[in-house]
C-alpha cells in the first residue's frame, strides 16, 4: 500500500464513526510502517483509542 492509502485506511473507519486522528500520530505511524510488509495492522491506532476520553485517537 502506498502512505496514502495507509492513511486513508486508518482516517476514514474512524472518521465515520466520529472519531478525530492526530495528523502528526497518523503521519509518525505511516512513516514508520510504509514500505513494511502487513503494514496495515501495524499501522492501526486503534489500541490508543480510550472510550470515554473523548474522540480522538492518540497515545
Amino acid at each position: 500500500m502506498t502512505a496514502d492509502e495507509l492513511r486513508d485506511a486508518v482516517v476514514k473507519p474512524a472518521r465515520a464513526v466520529g472519531h478525530l486522528v492526530e495528523r502528526e500520530l497518523i503521519a509518525r505511524l505511516v512513516e514508520d510502517v510504509v514500505d513494511e510488509p502487513g503494514a496495515l495492522p501495524r499501522c492501526s491506532p486503534t489500541p490508543c483509542w480510550r472510550p470515554g476520553g473523548g474522540a480522538r485517537a492518540g497515545c
